[in-house]
């Protein structure tokens, strides 16, 4: 997945996603499927440039559905890059080298009585700064010396001097992919709230909303379908949050936001009261999206649950545990209080991993009840299986994006 993949095809035009407005592109071919967003690029005017018939060769890395994202694209005449991918490395270095080891030397050194106005004060600037510029520094130097980075600008370069023989041919762009006519089986009984609509849309718009009180900014997707108006929204949590993690560059991305444009052909189950979809397959490019509810887990969701407890929570914890225990360490000033810091860590260790042991027991066996209990949790188990089924019927992963 994170080895780049590079493409030659026959340009017809970029489909529009989610509002005639909008940035995010789509490209579909018969067994491949390309997202890119404008806005990411050094000249968006470039894309009306591109000429239509024209070979377009594409610098792509995969997503986990098994689409591709486009990094950069040129027909020859034309080349289109991603802003910003040779960031310099002199400020975020430098902020990096000196504040992390500021924060943990001011974090420790903080609860001594010879530093009690010092230290708190550098503290709560070093912080400041990180929580500040510490992402977009990270982010700078993971572009610098990214394995994937590096071999698509210098493919790149290479595609500006008119070698393009690295790139993959297959075949021309389609604007109107096949479809089945036929509604597939299995879609029929999910519950008697819920229903099904397999039909070409005929409009769509999107939106988006933000709450600095509570975690409930999302966004939303509102789209006809046989004359009934759908929607499809997610939450995209904090807008201060969202707003740092959206100057991350595509190259990182893993998963695409939901795409769907007007004449896509597009299976739909939907509460029949709300009208809000649940489960979405796009017969046009093989998009397959699923709505999570606060007990609708799936074992996709539980693992990457689980890798955040053990590689992200527990770890980060036992750090803070260390910092404060070298900080009361050291404002003791006798080096035999080393022995019981160290003891006391031992047993903080012990206590860390009995509690994300309990989270962890506690959370699958909550999930496990639900399923056995829930009628509404199991239609969408079987919901999620069939759409996994479909994808696989048509020739694609299993992988199904979930929002929330």
């Amino acid at each position: 997945m994170n080895k780049p993949h590079y493409f030659t095809l026959r340009f017809h035009g970029f489909a529009v996603g989610n509002d005639p407005e909008s940035s995010f592109l789509r490209l579909v071919t018969r067994h491949h499927t390309f997202y890119t967003d404008k806005r990411f690029f050094q000249d968006e005017a470039g894309f009306d440039q591109l000429q239509k018939e024209s070979l377009l060769h594409l610098g792509t890395h995969r997503l986990k559905d098994g689409s591709y994202w486009i990094d950069w694209l040129t027909d020859g005449t034309t080349t289109l890059e991603t802003a910003g991918a040779r960031p310099s490395l002199r400020l975020p270095l430098s902020r990096l080298l000196t504040g992390v080891p500021a924060f943990f030397i001011s974090g420790s050194m903080m609860f001594s009585w010879g530093f009690a106005f010092l230290m708190p004060l550098l503290f709560l600037a070093v912080t400041m700064m990180l929580l500040t510029w510490g992402l977009s520094d990270v982010h700078a130097v993971c572009l610098r010396f990214s394995p994937r980075v590096r071999d698509l600008q210098a493919r790149l370069e290479q595609a500006k001097r008119g070698d393009t023989a690295f790139c993959e041919d297959i075949g021309p762009a389609l604007l109107n992919p096949p479809y089945p006519d036929a509604m597939p089986e299995g879609f029929s009984d999910f519950g008697p709230q819920l229903s099904e609509i397999k039909h070409t849309v005929s409009a769509v718009r999107s939106g988006e909303w933000k709450s600095y009180v509570a975690d409930s900014s999302g966004a939303a997707l509102v789209y006809v379908c046989q004359g009934r108006g759908l929607s499809l929204s997610w939450r995209m949590g904090d807008p201060a949050l969202r707003s740092q993690l959206d100057k991350i560059l595509p190259f990182f991305y893993r998963t695409h936001a939901p795409f769907i444009s007007e004449g896509d052909h597009v299976l739909t189950i939907f509460n029949h009261h709300s009208n809000k979809a649940i489960g979405v397959y796009n017969f046009t490019d093989g998009g397959c999206y699923i709505a999570n509810g606060n007990w609708y887990r799936s074992d996709q969701s539980m693992a990457a649950f689980y890798r955040g407890v053990l590689f992200m929570f527990a770890p980060g914890l036992m750090a803070l545990m260390l910092l404060f225990g070298a900080g009361f360490a050291l404002s003791a000033g006798d080096v035999w209080r080393w022995h019981s810091v160290c003891g006391a860590l031992k047993i903080m260790v012990s206590v860390i991993c009995t509690f994300c042991g309990a989270l962890l027991g506690g959370s699958d066996l909550a999930i496990q009840l639900t399923r056995l209990l829930s009628s509404r949790v199991g239609h969408w188990l079987r919901l999620r299986r069939r759409l996994e089924k479909l994808r696989q019927e048509q020739q694609r992963s299993p992988w199904i994006q979930e929002i929330w």
